[in-house]
């Protein structure tokens, strides 16, 4: 059963990313491999999924403290 099947649309739905935190970190050790575009595409990939994370880690903080 999913988060939103169970809990609805709350801010418990960033609980689903927690999968991407091994995903980013495998991708950072990449990007010194890369070279040209690709390590561009990857840098630019680890920033945006970093602000997402921090974004949901806000989120779910605030649905198990209040």
């Amino acid at each position: 059963m999913t988060l939103y099947a169970q809990f609805g649309f709350t801010k418990m739905l960033g609980l689903g990313h927690g999968l991407w935190v091994p995903l980013l970190i495998v991708v950072l050790l990449a990007i010194p491999s890369a070279s040209g575009l690709v390590q561009s595409y990857l840098i630019l990939w680890s920033g945006l999924i970093a602000v997402s994370l921090v974004f949901d880690g806000i989120d779910v903080w605030t649905y198990f403290t209040s």
